[in-house]
């Protein structure tokens, strides 16, 4: 139970776009299971392809709804989806009449700007606002934003690049909330120093940046670290075959997707080299598992692994950073009960709960 001054005690909706999608799955579980700040929520999907099973505590709080198909997705499908959705969401609000509404994808903001509700709107995004590898994509966005942005209430941000990113679009209410870190659920991970194993997980496309990993891993001097790659993406076959062309075909494994709620890891660590990250579950996870890290420089949690405690920084600028980490790993330096306990005491012991809830009763 949360104290009763972070409560929000007047019906509240969340409504995502699809799962998966920036890990709203797992926010959205953990928020409620462990640093719940809403008495009265409920969640709307505006898809069905549903690749998780939810919690069981809450799946009579979450409706799945024919608005989009994100297995089969142009821009003809974006504009055919709106319209479908602003439909669902419009009988929604009217059914349920909530005070409060929170959503995660920004192309939702076009219908908020024609729906006429009195409910508090606000932005909740889990991946940077606009960086991304498609230019065309990218402009999109932002022209999105400087359209739509007065629709809204208000836009809470999970990591501090988004909410430079938003107040340097121009949103006039941001708050950093970070997100929910499931702390009451078990630990996927368990550190395993003797096994040299890095665990890299992802959508395996241009953002995740696998390829650097790979790269970085045959040019290294330490020869007994391997690699297991857990995901499933469209650049899966190129991947596999680059690993092959390394001849490092004994010491990375492509594990596909896995359903990460049914297995446990056991890794020395993990290891992400992405071009832009929002507040993600799974180095979320491996902190709380108390699992040293291995990022680049450009990823705001990267500011937490300061010390050879909780493992090591590079700069994606160049291959031979990486390398260099990579060289001298000693995970025998690595305090794992240091890095969960100080990683919890700061982003988790209900303090979600209390940026929500602040951000929100100011409006």
């Amino acid at each position: 139970m949360i104290e009763s001054e972070n409560l929000i005690t007047e019906k509240t909706i969340i409504i995502s776009a699809w799962l998966p999608g920036g890990g709203v799955e797992k926010v959205i579980q953990n928020l409620m299971v462990d640093n719940q700040p809403f008495k009265d929520v409920s969640i709307l999907i505006l898809s069905k392809d549903i690749k998780f099973h939810w919690y069981k505590e809450i799946e009579d709080k979450v409706t799945f709804a024919d608005g989009f198909d994100s297995s089969n997705f142009s821009s003809l499908d974006l504009l055919f989806g709106l319209f479908k959705s602003y439909s669902i969401i419009k009988k929604e609000l009217k059914n349920s009449n909530p005070k409060n509404i929170l959503f995660t994808h920004s192309f939702l903001m076009v219908i908020f700007s024609f729906l006429r509700t009195n409910a508090n709107v606000f932005f909740w995004p889990h991946n940077n606002l606009f960086s991304s590898s498609d230019f065309l994509k990218s402009k999109i966005k932002k022209l999105t934003y400087k359209l739509f942005k007065f629709s809204i209430d208000g836009i809470l941000c999970v990591s501090e690049s988004i909410l430079a990113e938003a107040k340097l679009i121009g949103f006039s209410k941001t708050n950093l909330v970070y997100n929910p870190i499931g702390e009451n659920f078990k630990n996927q991970f368990i550190y395993k120093p003797d096994l040299n194993k890095l665990v890299h997980i992802g959508f395996l496309d241009e953002r995740k940046n696998t390829s650097h990993i790979i790269k970085a891993l045959a040019k290294s001097n330490n020869n007994k670290l391997s690699l297991d790659v857990i995901g499933d993406g469209y650049l899966l076959e190129s991947l596999k075959e680059e690993v092959e062309n390394l001849g490092l075909n004994n010491r990375v494994f492509f594990k596909g997707f896995l359903d990460m709620s049914k297995v446990q890891i056991s890794c020395s660590a993990l290891i992400m080299a992405s071009k832009s990250e929002g507040f993600s579950m799974v180095i979320s996870d491996a902190l709380k598992s108390g699992i040293p890290l291995i990022l680049p420089s450009n990823l705001d949690i990267s500011k937490f692994i300061n010390s050879d405690k909780r493992g090591k920084v590079f700069d994606l600028e160049n291959i031979i950073y990486l390398k260099e980490v990579l060289d001298n790993l000693d995970f025998l330096k690595v305090d794992s009960n240091e890095i969960k306990d100080t990683y919890i005491s700061f982003y988790g012991k209900k303090a979600y709960s209390k940026r929500v809830s602040s951000f929100i009763k100011s409006i």
